[in-house]
């Protein structure tokens, strides 16, 4: 009995989540409802497209057409992001059927269209980065926002993957580095601060947590927002401490040069809001608190020497003699 692909294939369409499409003649026939969903185009605006006015996928391999199974490629969708999907394709009698299959490696959930919404509402860049076991590197995602953050598109970024460690300061470079190779021995969450390579400085904090897949790729999945506000309030407000330590410092050397040692030594105890306390003690008994009076001390009993200067009244203007006050 003769099967009929072309029956078979148009009943695929509709039951396939995962984007489904055809090529005929070097453009784009038809697609799916899945093909809408995970790569944001409609099926009006692709119909008779040419393949050559919108390139989906991210460096794609040089195979004979036909013959490409179950492959993960990165592919660009209409709103700047890149994911991977495991292509295959197969010819039939019209051209060509693609099928590009969501990997739940990377959307465990299968809720790949709310994580997308939640990743382009993120006030920062949220991206996977991968280390495969050749040594090579991809970002299978990155969300929309690269512009705002290093401004530089997210193809400029998915396509020269190189440039990662351009767009960090150099000063700060060795410090993000060791951070990575840390995390990817022991495979623990890290985050690290860094400048941008741009005037005036512009700070961020990543955010990464590691893990290894079964096929020993290494995979970074984090968060990358700005905090230079935050940093400019970190200056400012060391500078603050820093005048506040001198004036303290200036404060205690005129106390010393002032009085004895040991009456400094009990103003220097004095919290903001106990000047009465001490004030108001008149014995030497220790306060509330368990410390001395802040100046005052108290003696039962006590020995008054009075002293005069010899000579000192020749050197004095006629004047009647002093009066003395003793006790």
């Amino acid at each position: 009995m003769a099967v009929d692909s072309t029956a078979i294939l148009w009943e695929m369409f509709p039951l396939l989540r995962d984007p489904l499409w055809t090529v005929v003649d070097g453009c784009y026939g038809e697609v799916n409802a899945g093909f809408s969903r995970v790569l944001g185009y409609s099926a009006t605006e692709m119909r008779g497209r040419p393949l050559a006015d919108l390139d989906l996928v991210v460096a794609a391999p040089v195979v004979a057409p036909g013959t490409l199974r179950d492959r993960p490629l990165w592919f660009r969708t209409r709103y700047g992001q890149t994911r991977r999907l495991r292509y295959s394709e197969f010819a039939v009698a019209e051209g060509l059927l693609c099928l590009a299959r969501e990997d739940p490696e990377d959307f465990p959930d299968n809720h790949a269209d709310l994580l997308g919404a939640i990743a382009d509402n993120f006030p920062g860049l949220i991206y996977r980065t991968v280390l495969h076991t050749d040594g090579s590197v991809t970002l299978p995602y990155l969300s929309t926002c690269t512009e705002d953050v290093f401004g530089i598109s997210v193809t400029d970024i998915v396509t020269h993957v190189e440039w990662v460690f351009d767009l960090v300061h150099p000063e700060d470079r060795q410090t993000l580095m060791m951070s990575v190779e840390s995390s990817m021995v022991d495979l623990k969450p890290f985050e690290c601060e860094y400048r941008l390579p741009v005037y005036p400085t512009r700070w961020v904090r990543l955010f990464a947590r590691p893990f290894r897949t079964p096929l020993g790729d290494t995979v970074w999945d984090g968060a990358i927002v700005h905090i230079t506000l935050q940093k400019e309030v970190e200056v400012a407000r060391q500078q603050l401490l820093e005048v506040l330590a001198d004036k303290h410092q200036h404060a205690e050397r005129l106390l010393q040069n002032i009085f004895p040692a040991v009456i400094v030594d009990r103003l220097s105890t004095i919290a903001p809001g106990d000047e009465l306390d001490y004030l108001r003690s008149e014995t030497g008994s220790e306060d509330r608190r368990g410390r001395k009076p802040a100046i005052a001390d108290r003696f039962d009993e006590a020995t008054i020497l009075f002293a005069d200067i010899v000579g000192l009244r020749s050197w004095l203007p006629a004047s009647p003699p002093p009066i003395w006050w003793g006790c």
